[in-house]
């Protein structure tokens, strides 16, 4: 390791953090179920692996709340809420 960059031996060349970064982000997006949030609960994206385990296609996902997901008890109950609302005020 050099200062804040990590560089990898391939070959006859280094690659820098960010390119393991990208390359580790690609890896995660192949073999996981990823969903990404807002800090108040909407979707903005969902990977492939995601929508297969949900039986959604990603228009019916995007920007719609996290809720859809959840029981609407528990969606409208003071545990969920209070959750979102923490959330949305971290900095």
């Amino acid at each position: 390791m050099t200062g804040d960059c990590i560089f990898l031996p391939l070959g006859p060349t280094m690659f820098a953090t960010a390119k393991i970064d990208s390359l580790t982000l690609k890896a995660l997006d192949r073999s996981l179920a990823i969903i990404e949030f807002t800090r108040d609960g909407q979707i903005l994206r969902a990977n492939a692996n995601f929508l297969k385990v949900v039986g959604y296609g990603p228009d019916e996902v995007r920007g719609q709340h996290h809720r859809i997901f959840v029981d609407p008890d528990y969606a409208a109950g003071p545990e969920y809420q209070n959750f979102w609302k923490r959330l949305a005020s971290k900095d």
